[in-house]
């Protein structure tokens, strides 16, 4: 893939960016959002925060890193999980018609930014494509432009509107960079489907329901084409055929959450389209050469 095919999906993508404030929260802290129909993000400038999304493991930010709830899925940020919280739009309203809002106790502080983004309904769905919930770290481009948006959020320049606008849409970039480096095999058949708006709207619809038990009829109707039009376009696209890559999707999403979550193997089964625990077992060593127990464990 070059460049020029991202900057291409991103021109069509339209997004907005926004800031909703620079947070200085003092320990102890913690606010909850239920959930928007915009990707919401929460990046890290000094200290630290603990981010919870019901059903998933906390994720621990450290200065530098973001994570991108890429649905806007509802969660709890603070500065330790299982925090009393406040609904945000409490936090939020204290902001006084600037970005600077401060909330907590008296202890240790820390610094973020708090923000989100939002796409034309008409352009390619990349943020449907992208994981519910995505964590960047080690991304000194990343930290910069997190500092750089912060000192904005508390100094209220003139111009700092327009500022903080390309400020966030530099700081997607980014995370969708990270994002595509963690996928490099599918990056440039991903950006390929993303030109053809039912292709890549199939694409979203086995990325989020991944369990859902796909047939290329199925996935044809829901995206408006004939059966063997949407077979052979999805394989001019994607070079392999829906069904196949269906298969290739469920097994990787399966290695990421043995890798990222605690979930019981069963369970991790039962999420990604298997009926049993073995029956992923076989899948899964055929394509990695070991089981998903071992798997785990050589990630230890």
């Amino acid at each position: 893939m070059s460049m020029d095919d991202l900057s291409a999906v991103l021109d069509a993508v339209r997004l907005r960016g926004r800031m909703h404030c620079r947070l200085e929260a003092r320990a102890p802290w913690a606010m909850r959002s239920q959930g928007s129909k915009a990707a919401t993000f929460h990046g890290v400038v000094s200290g630290d925060a603990v981010l919870q999304v019901p059903g998933e493991p906390a994720i621990r930010l450290v200065p530098g890193d973001l994570v991108l709830l890429s649905h806007g899925s509802g969660h709890t940020i603070g500065d330790a999980a299982d925090r009393e919280s406040v609904p945000i739009q409490d936090v939020l309203g204290s902001a006084d018609g600037g970005w600077l809002v401060r909330c907590g106790g008296r202890g240790a502080q820390s610094v973020l930014v708090c923000g989100g983004f939002s796409a034309s309904h008409e352009g390619p769905p990349l943020l449907g494509l992208m994981p519910p919930i995505l964590h960047v770290q080690g991304s000194q481009h990343v930290q910069l432009l997190l500092s750089l948006l912060s000192a904005e959020g508390g100094a209220r320049a003139p111009g700092a509107d327009a500022l903080v606008a390309r400020l966030t849409e530099a700081l997607f970039v980014e995370v969708v960079r990270a994002w595509l480096a963690k996928n490099d095999g599918q990056t440039g058949a991903w950006m390929r489907a993303l030109r053809d708006a039912r292709i890549a709207r199939a694409l979203t619809l086995v990325h989020s329901k991944p369990a859902q038990e796909w047939t290329v009829a199925t996935l044809a109707r829901e995206v408006g084409m004939s059966r063997s039009g949407f077979a052979l376009t999805f394989a001019q696209l994607l070079g392999e055929p829906p069904l196949a890559y269906v298969q290739e999707w469920r097994l990787y999403t399966a290695r990421s959450l043995l890798r990222e979550s605690a979930h019981a193997i069963a369970e991790i089964a039962g999420r990604v389209g298997y009926d049993s625990e073995a029956s992923l077992s076989k899948a899964f060593k055929r394509r990695y050469g070991m089981p998903p127990g071992a798997y785990r464990k050589s990630l230890q």
